[in-house]
């Protein structure tokens, strides 16, 4: 991943780490071991487990760290509907989706720029 895409990427999960209510239970596998239907997730994710990997550089591109984000918020499927765990999910997922709006359009605008100029 470039600096550019790094500097993205950390500010993407600098905010989900801000959203102090939504992403409590997210943080790490200790707290999330505390939701009741946290057995019933195969592989569960959390912030900090994407945080080390993305400090360690271990994403080879802005999409793949873009993706496991995707995967953490994608385990509200194993909650109940309405739950607060669902509800908090919910709330990171449209804040990705938000980011995405925000950022990723000029981000992609310059991409397009670059390739079209080689």
């Amino acid at each position: 991943m470039n600096a550019e895409d790094m500097t993205l990427a950390r500010r993407l999960l600098m905010e989900l780490y801000a959203a102090y209510y939504p992403s409590m239970y997210f943080k790490n596998l200790e707290a999330m071991s505390e939701l009741a239907d946290f057995d019933q997730i195969p592989r569960p994710l959390c912030l900090d487990q994407i945080k080390e990997r993305l400090l360690a550089r271990d994403f080879s591109t802005l999409m793949r760290f873009l993706h496991a984000l995707k995967k953490l918020v994608d385990q509200r499927q194993y909650f109940k509907k309405g739950t607060t765990p669902d509800k908090y999910l919910k709330q990171l997922d449209d804040m990705l989706e938000q980011f995405l709006l925000q950022h990723m359009h000029s981000y992609w605008l310059h991409v397009d720029d670059v390739r079209s100029s080689k």
